[in-house]
């Protein structure tokens, strides 16, 4: 595969874009084709669709051969019907062609500010705009992955927006914050094959409301060292639909102290809109 290095479509995922460095592909992904290069090498590995994916890939395909079908049908019976048919009467329109344009993402940051219009915003661990990406979630209705340090893959990282509508459960609080730590560390250690601790889970105040922070612990192996790490989930009702904010921080035993201080720090700046 000869092709310059960039932003290519990710084999093993659909809608998403992952790095070519020129002669293999990288751990590094994302949403936009035309983004800045990633600041640092990423680890390679070989992307392997998921059953999924390849799934979801063979019924597009046929989905595709049998709109080509009924459109030649269509086309055909057009055609006959056309040729008994007596002259159209021509006509105008009417009014004015009224024509719209896509709603802009909720989501916005503005010098290391994360908005998210209507809930709730939060000064991000990092200042390296290059650092927060959107990204698709099954988690997130809007989410926005920070990464605090890339030393090394995974990398230490928070990933914060809106929870998906229909996630979460009212009432369901503590249950809420398991299930998507657990979730994360599956997505984000999968290809390692983490093993999971069971979750300590309690009350918190943020910024005046209650929420339910959940961690979990995580053994995995990667280049053939054996790291250990946290993945925490905070969760807070912050609508009346209800909207729900989901805060993922993941840490490691061997992340620096000043990017888990700025974890810390940041997510104590998250404040909501009233």
């Amino acid at each position: 595969m000869a092709k310059d290095p960039g932003w290519y479509d990710d084999p093993s995922t659909a809608d998403r874009y992952r790095w070519w460095d020129g002669t293999g592909w990288t751990s590094w992904v994302g949403t936009d084709r035309h983004a800045a290069p990633p600041a640092r090498p990423g680890r390679r590995i070989t992307p392997q669709p998921s059953a999924a994916d390849r799934i979801l890939r063979q019924l597009g395909i046929l989905a595709l051969v049998l709109l080509l079908g009924f459109a030649v049908l269509a086309g055909i019976g057009m055609y006959l019907n056309r040729r008994d048919m007596p002259a159209a009467v021509a006509t105008t329109p009417t009014g004015p062609l009224v024509t719209t344009t896509p709603e802009n993402p909720r989501a916005r940051i503005s010098d290391g500010v994360l908005n998210v219009s209507g809930y709730f915003s939060v000064k991000l661990p990092s200042q390296n705009a290059e650092n927060a990406y959107a990204e698709r979630n099954p988690l997130f209705d809007d989410q926005i992955n920070v990464t605090v340090d890339d030393a090394t893959i995974p990398a230490t990282q928070v990933r914060v927006g809106t929870a998906a509508e229909g996630l979460f459960i009212t009432g369901s609080e503590q249950l809420n914050s398991e299930v998507a730590a657990a979730e994360v560390a599956r997505a984000i250690l999968g290809e390692f094959k983490p093993t999971l601790g069971a979750p300590t889970s309690k009350q918190v105040t943020l910024d005046g409301r209650r929420a339910w922070s959940s961690t979990i612990p995580v053994t995995f192996t990667a280049d053939g060292t054996t790291r250990k790490g946290e993945v925490t989930a905070v969760t807070v009702q912050v609508g009346a639909t209800p909207t729900w904010m989901l805060w993922v921080q993941v840490t490691f035993d061997d992340s620096p102290a000043q990017s888990k201080d700025a974890i810390t720090t940041s997510l104590a700046s998250m404040r909501f809109e009233r």
